[in-house]
Order: structure tokens, then sequence, then C-alpha cells
């Protein structure tokens, strides 16, 4: 595997798994884009929350299991920075 042809994306939400409908779709749109033209579009956090955020409401929501429903919840596309491991690893 080349790991130039690798992207990962986060979404700024607690829980596993805690996507909307349109971020799932503005990603699957990025991904068919990579396969259609061989070049990746722009994957900043930005871009992908406004054109996340020009979905309906029932595409913006997530499961909230604090309350067991489906509850609209903005893009929240980031980058990860993650910090120093706490100790070293080898």
């Amino acid at each position: 595997m080349t790991w130039s042809k690798l992207r990962q994306l986060w979404a700024g939400r607690a829980t596993h798994c805690a996507f909307s409908a349109a971020e799932e779709i503005v990603l699957m749109r990025a991904l068919f884009e990579r396969v259609e033209t061989g070049r990746w579009p722009s994957l900043r956090p930005e871009r992908l929350n406004a054109a996340a955020g020009r979905f309906a409401e029932p595409f913006q929501k997530v499961f909230d299991f604090a309350t067991f429903q489906d509850l609209p919840q903005p893009p929240s596309f980031t980058e990860l920075r993650p910090g120093h491991l706490p100790r070293p690893s080898y």
C-alpha cells in the first residue's frame, strides 16, 4: 500500500462512529471524486463542514447515547492534532 494515497478524517465528537448522514455523504463524494479523477479534492475541515451543512436537518442527525435519540448536530470535521505519547513506545 502506498501511504500517499491514504486519507484520514476526523469528526470532533465524543463516542464511536458519531457521524451524520450529511458527513458520510460528503466523504463518499470526496472518495468518488478521487476514484474518478485520480486526485483528492480539498479535504480541509472548513470546506467539508460547509458542504455537509448544506443538507437538510434530517441528514444532520447523530445518535445521542445519553438520550438514545437521533439529535441534530452541526457538522464537526476537524484536524486531529495528537499530543506526544506519555511514554516511549518500542
